[in-house]
């Protein structure tokens, strides 16, 4: 990105030395009783791929945080949302048309011979197949009334519908900094290798998205000063230290900007179906 070489990045990105080995970083549980709650775009698009009993659950405990005045996304999030909503839409929908295309990969008739009609065997053969003709063709019918259903929704599916009660303006959160300096930031991190960012910087956005919605938690936890824990099911290459393509625990500058920028705060970050336990046990 930027031409002239930092060669005192490291005192950038690390610029408390005398706090590294002093700081106290708490758990999820730890902070969840009065943590502030933000979802990443992959968290609101799970519901897609679950069923309308676990819609209405998942809706209940969001309801339940921002009741309390704990839930919030950043308004980046909701437009990923809105921009990724439709393919995956689009991906239950192709599903359901190749499995309608499958019933006719195999050949359902059985040839007549009629020296055999009088066989038991063949008799109840023939009915068997005449059977599952008839169901292949129901079968194909009720496919074609799930296209045209799947076909209907505009924002009226489940989720959607669900999330209109809960997202609305007043937790859906804009980053206050200016383009200029985001493209700054950006620039720094792509440059040094910090997180967030700096692994997308291939995509047509230069990985903004991701440092968008990292310096909103930021300024959510800063101006609501509470510890705050990040919901996303994605294991980020740039957000996570990794091993064997296996996540092992956020990077240590993740929770060290934090910590700066919000006088001593804490975050967590974890998956959704952790979000699920911890909120189950009353946590």
């Amino acid at each position: 990105m930027s031409d002239k070489k930092d060669i005192f990045y490291l005192d950038k990105i690390f610029p408390n030395a005398d706090k590294i080995f002093s700081e106290d970083f708490k758990s999820a549980k730890e902070i969840m009783p009065n943590a502030i709650i933000v979802l990443d775009t992959n968290v609101l698009l799970v519901p897609f791929d679950t069923t309308e009993k676990n819609v209405i659950d998942i809706k209940s405990i969001y309801l339940k945080y921002k009741k309390e005045g704990r839930l919030f996304i950043p308004a980046r999030v909701a437009r990923e949302f809105a921009n990724n909503r439709a393919n995956r839409i689009g991906d239950i929908f192709l599903q359901i048309r190749q499995l309608k295309d499958n019933l006719n990969s195999g050949n359902f008739k059985i040839n007549k011979y009629p020296i055999l009609e009088n066989n038991a065997d063949y008799k109840e053969i023939s009915k068997e197949f005449d059977s599952i003709q008839r169901s292949i063709k129901e079968s194909r019918k009720r496919f074609d009334n799930l296209e045209s259903h799947i076909q209907n929704w505009t924002w009226n599916d489940s989720v959607s519908i669900a999330y209109k009660e809960v997202f609305t303006k007043d937790i859906i959160v804009e980053v206050s900094k200016s383009q200029e300096e985001l493209e700054k930031d950006l620039s720094f991190r792509i440059d040094y290798k910090v997180a967030p960012g700096y692994k997308d910087s291939k995509k047509p956005d230069d990985g903004i998205g991701d440092l968008l919605i990292w310096q909103t938690i930021l300024e959510i936890a800063k101006a609501k000063n509470k510890d705050l824990i990040f919901v996303t099911n994605d294991q980020k290459n740039d957000w996570f230290y990794k091993q064997d393509k296996i996540g092992l625990y956020p990077k240590y500058e993740l929770f060290d900007e934090f910590r700066r920028f919000t006088n001593g705060k804490s975050i967590a970050i974890i998956n959704f179906i952790g979000l699920g336990i911890i909120n189950a046990k009353g946590f």
